[in-house]
């Protein structure tokens, strides 16, 4: 019966689902384990039954056990039951919590005990988790600035709930609000008593309300609350209690009243801001300050406001500025950039104009600070004029060598003709013969030609607007000949020049006068950093070469002067800044010749400088684009249908007159005048003439006022007549001229010119 019950006891703790051992008190070896405890620990019966108690703890726990066991377990008492937390390992290591009762027992006749374990190791977690939860509730809670309440509505308003936070926000007991129901009123600031009033109506129409008001603190300073709260109606629908929050808004109302008066500051510094200040979005203008209203011209901002920006951009510049909005657009601002924009009057205007993305009233917006250049632009063009003078000037000694070289043949060559044709039986010298006449008038003319080459390129100049290049192709080689010959006189003492220039450069698409001067001022600038009287120590080598792909020439300047020090080089083409002494230069040559070759999407830089080891500037022009050639114009035949032409010259200079007179005679007939008076006599006698060839520079009546009186008494003339001009334009000339369809011919002509001229006139 008894091996029954023990067998019976055995099945029940083999089979006990919760790992369960028993472990010899004195040895603490494992003496029998269930299968619930081989599966939990990982060991198989016989690993377990070979170790002890202590082999199943972690490290840092088996001293702490071993002690227990001495002091609790080893002579314990029958019926002595323990529990106790532990920690366990398994056999990969893994370490869990387990609580365990133990209690001694008599097992095979030694001292024992019987160990349960129970897993708490999930239990543990969660334990751990809410304690975490708990204390950061705690710690939420005592570190909020919201006071939470509950109002009673019936039988008057009393307050039966309030937060202890109460005392920390406005310093008041809660206790204080509970006993007195009219705290709360006594408390309200007196001007926010009607505000909490309309917030208390509207409890009869809505379960909820939101209001600010000012709640006198302990220490008797007045703080700013907002008060959220909801309405608890009761069955009826009536309203039973009020839930509320409170939360202390003084910090925020007061840094609101701080960005009202920065607000209305910094609005009162734009609308005074001497710089002009534009915001546009949508393709629409929406502010403009006084300082913009005045510089488009106009006496408001409701006449500019909802239009579209680009209408006051010059027209040429609208492309540009689309450009420089989508960079704005893209990288939040756009560089500076120079631009002319139309005031209401029409007159053009450059500013400088620089813009930012901004949001204003909750939309990204474009701002445009702009300031007016145009009088320093006028300033600048009138200096930049003058330079170019004073660098004809400096020159006029290499100009009157390169004038009177050819004047000495072309004059020489004149008297031989002349006295060969005149008195030929009076002369000593031998007779000259029909091709010596030919080869002496051909070299006259080419030595003309020289000089008037030579007058057109100085006359070029002196143009004073930039906005009148004519932009066309231009031959670097060219350009650098003429500017080499010109600084002859500046460099000849002071070094040797040598040129490298490639025979077959590519066009540039520029201004050959704006280029000549950029390469004369760089020939100017190396001899005066050159001591005069060293020529044969000293060199100015000048390159001129293609880029490998063609797509550009480059030019380079290099000379064995004085140099300039490092610390400079950032500033060389600053305006007005020099290193020569004061008087010399006025320091805006380079700053000149920078602007040119910008404005013809070149560059120019510094490559190299020192004291004592001279200086090398390149400059680096775009080659023109290749266009297809135009077909050659077909002949153009006389709208009468006659070969021959009545022709009117009036010019003030008779010889003029006459060699007009020998060039166009037998084909058409000319009548001369030297007063544009006379020809008016003529026409209102009813002289009828088909071309008019007229002067523009005359004394008493110009070629401007000719036409003028054309113009009103005899308007069919005016497509009839082709001006002649020496080249002394004005600024009223150049825009006359500008104005109309008129064919133009510069002095000196060829007879090929005057002859095309004419026949154009007459289609």
């Amino acid at each position: 019966m008894g091996d029954a019950r023990d067998l019976s006891f055995r099945l029940l703790f083999d089979a006990n689902p919760t790992p369960m051992w028993v472990f010899d008190r004195e040895t603490l070896r494992f003496v029998v384990v269930n299968d619930a405890a081989i599966a939990r620990y990982g060991y198989t019966r016989e690993e377990l039954l070979g170790m002890t108690i202590l082999d199943i703890r972690p490290d840092g726990e088996v001293e702490e056990f071993a002690g227990f066991i001495r002091e609790r377990l080893l002579n314990a008492p029958e019926g002595f039951n323990s529990g106790t937390r532990w920690k366990h390992r398994t056999k990969s290591g893994e370490a869990f919590e387990v609580f365990v009762h133990v209690a001694p027992v008599m097992f095979m006749g030694r001292p024992g005990a019987l160990a349960v374990v129970r897993d708490v190791s999930e239990q543990m977690r969660a334990e751990r988790a809410r304690d975490r939860s708990r204390d950061r509730l705690e710690y939420l809670l005592s570190a909020t600035r919201v006071v939470t309440y509950t109002l009673e509505l019936r039988n008057g308003t009393r307050t039966t709930f309030i937060s202890k936070s109460i005392e920390r926000v406005l310093g008041h007991a809660a206790e204080s609000f509970l006993a007195d129901p009219q705290f709360w009123r006594r408390h309200i600031h007196p001007d926010d008593l009607s505000s909490v009033g309309a917030a208390i109506d509207s409890m009869e129409r809505s379960d909820d309300f939101v209001v600010e008001y000012r709640f006198r603190h302990a220490d008797g300073t007045w703080r700013w609350m907002v008060d959220e709260g909801k309405v608890v109606r009761d069955a009826e629908g009536q309203p039973r209690e009020i839930v509320g929050s409170w939360i202390d808004i003084t910090s925020r109302k007061a840094a609101e009243e701080g960005m009202r008066r920065s607000e209305k500051s910094f609005r009162t510094l734009i609308e005074r801001a001497p710089s002009a200040i534009l915001v546009h979005r949508r393709d629409e203008i929406v502010y403009v300050n006084a300082s913009g209203i005045a510089l488009l011209g106009y006496q408001t901002a409701g006449e500019l406001l909802g239009r579209p920006p680009l209408d006051i951009v010059h027209p040429d510049d609208r492309e540009r500025v689309r450009q420089g909005l989508t960079r704005t657009a893209t990288q939040s601002g756009s560089g500076p950039v120079q631009l002319r924009l139309i005031r209401r009057d029409g007159r053009v205007i450059v500013v400088e104009g620089e813009g930012v993305l901004f949001e204003l009233d909750g939309e990204p917006s474009h701002v445009v600070l702009a300031r007016d250049l145009s009088e320093r632009h006028e300033m600048f063009a009138r200096i930049a004029a003058a330079e170019r003078m004073v660098s004809v000037g400096t020159l006029a000694a290499g100009v009157a060598h390169e004038i009177n070289n050819p004047l000495a043949f072309v004059i020489s060559n004149l008297a031989l003709i002349e006295r060969a044709l005149v008195s030929p039986e009076r002369t000593q010298s031998p007779r000259l013969t029909s091709a010596d006449v030919a080869t002496l008038l051909r070299d006259a003319g080419e030595g003309a030609s020289r000089v008037a080459t030579i007058v057109r390129e100085l006359r070029s100049l002196s143009r004073a607007e930039p906005e009148n290049e004519a932009r066309g192709t231009v031959d670097i080689r060219r350009a650098l000949q003429f500017s080499l010959k010109m600084a002859e006189t500046q460099t000849l003492s002071r070094a040797r020049v040598v040129a490298e220039l490639e025979a077959d450069l590519p066009l540039v698409d520029a201004d050959e006068p704006r280029v000549g001067q950029v390469f004369l001022n760089l020939l100017v600038n190396a001899a005066q950093a050159i001591s005069s009287g060293s020529a044969q120590d000293n060199e100015i080598r000048v390159r001129a070469r293609a880029t490998p792909d063609r797509s550009a020439v480059v030019v380079e300047v290099v000379d064995t002067g004085e140099g300039i020090p490092e610390s400079l080089h950032a500033r060389i083409f600053d305006p007005f800044f020099t290193t020569k002494p004061v008087g010399v230069a006025t320091g805006l040559g380079l700053a000149i010749c920078h602007g040119i070759v910008k404005r013809f999407g070149g560059q120019i830089a510094l490559v190299s400088s020192a004291p004592g080891q001279g200086t090398h500037i390149r400059v680096t022009l775009p080659a023109a684009a290749t266009h297809p050639s135009k077909p050659a114009p077909s002949p153009r035949t006389s709208r009468r249908g006659e070969l021959r032409a009545r022709v009117l010259l009036v010019d003030d200079e008779p010889s003029l007159g006459r060699t007009v007179q020998l060039l166009l005679q037998p084909e058409h007939d000319v009548v001369t005048v030297v007063h544009a008076r006379h020809a008016i006599e003529l026409l209102e006698r009813g002289e009828r003439f088909d071309v008019i060839l007229c002067d523009l520079m005359m004394p008493e009546m110009s070629g401007i006022d000719f036409h003028a009186h054309i113009a009103s008494s005899s308007p069919t003339l005016l497509e009839r007549i082709v001006f002649l001009t020496g080249g002394a334009f004005t600024d009223q000339t150049r825009a006359f001229l500008a104005g109309l369809p008129n064919p133009t011919i510069e002095k000196p002509f060829s007879e090929a010119s005057l002859r095309d001229a004419i026949s154009r006139a007459l289609t």
